[in-house]
């Protein structure tokens, strides 16, 4: 196969599946395949039925490959596939341009063979999150700062002074190029006093919302929507605060959907001293 595979544990231990490495992967089940549960319901005398919901399953996926003998190659497969050690998978294909991940544990260590020439190996890794996320994560920032004029000449002996000017983009768009919604992590932060701070989808109307809350200068109020990671936290003098309290009963953690994405940031006050900026990991179902 022309891919390359990067496993690599939580204690930071790698190992590469690929040709240049000599551990050549044979087999992938569970690269682009998805299991549904649909749900459905039926009346009296009724044809049918009707759909009453649907759930994308966690998925498996299962690797097999081979490699010429060789007793340090096969101590660092068993030495980085560790029982209960979570790990990223990495998978690049340079010809169709794919560089993407998956989060999972083993539910299989690699099952070895012991041919002395050519070995064969086995092992299978549990996605609580089936989808594929590309490595290069995107970014967005409102708020960006042009350059004016600098003086010609400087008081400075490493560069000269330079005058910028500050840009408010309150309504700007992410183009979310994948095949399926994702959540992206939103980073308030104040320069100054700010009162009641707000993202806003312009074209559901959904937001998040937190009018209670003063924030303060320096503070920073961090917001994930990432599906099964859903937080918010006020960080103020170095220090975590749940700002769940302060957000708006009809807020929400919307999600980004597949095409352009135009989102507006506001506040009820102080607007010109808050700042904001929004990461996100464009998102397949299948590769």
């Amino acid at each position: 196969m022309g891919i390359t595979v990067i496993y690599e544990n939580a204690n930071g231990q790698t190992v590469e599946f690929s040709k240049k490495a000599g551990i050549r992967l044979v087999q992938i089940d569970g690269l682009s395949s998805n299991d549904i549960d649909v749900s459905s319901a039926q009346s009296t005398g009724q044809i049918g039925a009707s759909l009453t919901g649907q759930k994308v399953q966690p998925k498996s996926v299962t690797f097999e490959g081979r490699y010429r003998y060789d007793p340090t190659i096969r101590r660092k497969i068993l030495d980085t596939i560790l029982p209960t050690v979570s790990a990223r998978i990495r998978y690049i294909d340079d010809q169709a341009g794919i560089d993407v991940y998956l989060e999972g544990v083993p539910t299989q260590t690699p099952d070895m063979s012991t041919n002395p020439y050519w070995q064969s190996f086995q092992f299978t890794m549990f996605c609580a999150f089936p989808y594929w996320k590309a490595i290069d994560g995107g970014y967005l920032n409102f708020v960006s700062y042009e350059a004016r004029f600098k003086f010609p000449y400087t008081f400075s002996s490493t560069e000269q002074w330079k005058i910028s000017e500050k840009v408010i983009n309150q309504l700007s768009t992410i183009i979310n190029s994948g095949s399926v919604p994702i959540g992206f992590v939103a980073r308030f932060m104040a320069k100054d006093t700010v009162v009641g701070p707000e993202l806003l989808k312009v074209v559901t109307q959904e937001v998040l919302k937190f009018s209670s809350l003063t924030m303060q200068i320096n503070d920073e109020l961090v917001i994930s929507t990432i599906p099964n990671d859903c937080y918010c936290y006020l960080i103020r003098d170095g220090e975590e605060i749940n700002a769940f309290p302060d957000m708006d009963f009809d807020a929400s953690f919307f999600q980004l959907d597949v095409g352009e994405n135009p989102l507006r940031f506001d506040a009820d006050s102080g607007l010109d001293s808050l700042e904001l900026d929004i990461e996100y990991a464009i998102t397949y179902a299948g590769v």
